[in-house]
């Protein structure tokens, strides 16, 4: 984008753009995440023949792709967005931080998808279905991140706009964790397997 056409836009644009795209690129998967919620799964699942080492696998791919917010939230990145102070910031930049806030969001629905689809032997499926409930709280954590901040961007860009000081801060701040419920429900169900060092992960915060 050119500095005439960032000139253009209102004050603040920025900030527009990114709760937007965010929003709207959640509101895409509305479907899939309502899936999620009913606890829908794929009559052809996956068969698992080792499920202590497939458990660990599928613990890695759900923080691997949670840790995928903290090189979104980097300093440079946010920068190369929204510009530096007093710079306008870039649009296919703030498009692509959006985009990948919703790829996670996506990648965790079909994460959990494929836990609840596994086809394990007895007694590791409650395992498999505690495991996919470790999405519930990020999924949820993501969704409230992008309506708090159109909300305080709102409120913030109105201020500005009408040249008063701001009354709210705008941050970047997405703190990612997995329930302490959904923790307790996954270490209860490995009680009824064979003895394993499978031991639930932290998600990464941001």
């Amino acid at each position: 984008m050119s500095n005439v056409e960032s000139a253009s836009r209102p004050l603040g644009w920025e900030y527009d753009q990114f709760a937007t795209e965010l929003l709207e690129g959640l509101a895409a998967f509305a479907p899939a995440y309502q899936d999620f919620l009913k606890g829908v799964v794929d009559l052809a699942g996956a068969l698992v023949e080792d499920p202590q080492v497939d458990v660990h696998e599928r613990m890695d791919a759900g923080v691997a792709s949670i840790d995928h917010l903290n090189r979104l939230f980097t300093p440079a990145v946010l920068e190369a967005a929204f510009g530096s102070t007093g710079q306008p910031g870039n649009a296919e930049q703030i498009h692509q931080l959006a985009s990948g806030i919703v790829a996670v969001f996506s990648t965790q629905l079909q994460w959990a998808r494929d836990c609840r689809s596994a086809v394990a032997p007895d007694p590791w499926p409650p395992v498999y279905a505690a495991l996919a409930n470790f999405a519930h709280q990020p999924l949820r954590q993501i969704q409230t991140f992008a309506s708090d901040f159109r909300k305080r961007s709102t409120v913030v860009l109105d201020d500005v706009r009408a040249g008063r000081p701001p009354t709210e801060d705008l941050s970047f701040t997405l703190q990612i964790t997995i329930g302490d419920d959904d923790m307790a429900a996954f270490t209860a169900a490995l009680k009824d397997v064979p003895s394993t060092d499978t031991r639930p992960r932290r998600f990464w915060r941001r």
